[in-house]
């Protein structure tokens, strides 16, 4: 098989990074693994004939590349198993502090009314995608079909709004 066109390769691309363990709840990263893989497989792909070592290295590759992006956004966990450790029950005191956690609603009725205008204006319908996404718990490809847009449009509505929310309420 000739994997010789950029668009090629990023179409098998995609579908590997779909198809991997880690994309489910990650799915605004998608372009991000995607751009990854295709940095670290770039001139080497080429040099290999057998289809099926071609696509043995793309899991590989997909799987080290998600792994690194999770990481380099803090939402990559151990998910390793610990010992459990016996624990006195008698002595064990279980009163709960309170926690004096601040929470800034003008930030989030900034985030709001900023989404609400969008809509208004440019009719990104942001409110739609969020209700879909956070309120009816919906996974991505069916939100891209109730909306009528792509898995990718969807996937780059929800990194934006997330990057947006994130900038606004970091300051």
């Amino acid at each position: 098989m000739y994997y010789g066109s950029i668009l090629m390769i990023k179409d098998i691309v995609k579908k590997k990074v779909k198809l991997n363990k880690h994309y489910k709840g990650n799915e605004d990263l998608l372009e991000f693994v995607v751009n990854r893989v295709i940095e670290r497989i770039s001139g080497v792909i080429e040099s290999i004939n057998d289809d099926n070592v071609i696509s043995h290295f793309l899991d590989r590759a997909v799987s080290k590349a998600f792994v690194d992006v999770l990481k380099e956004n803090n939402r990559f966990g151990t998910g390793r198993l610990q010992r459990i450790q016996k624990v006195d029950y008698k002595g064990l005191d279980l009163s709960v502090p309170e926690f004096d956690l601040p929470i800034n609603f003008d930030k989030l009725k900034q985030v709001y009314l900023t989404l609400s205008r969008s809509d208004e204006n440019d009719s990104t319908n942001f409110m739609q995608f969020l209700n879909l996404r956070y309120k009816e718990n919906k996974p991505l490809n069916e939100i891209a079909a109730a909306m009528k847009i792509s898995e990718d449009e969807a996937s780059e509505m929800l990194f934006s709004i997330s990057e947006y929310a994130n900038r606004v309420m970091n300051v």
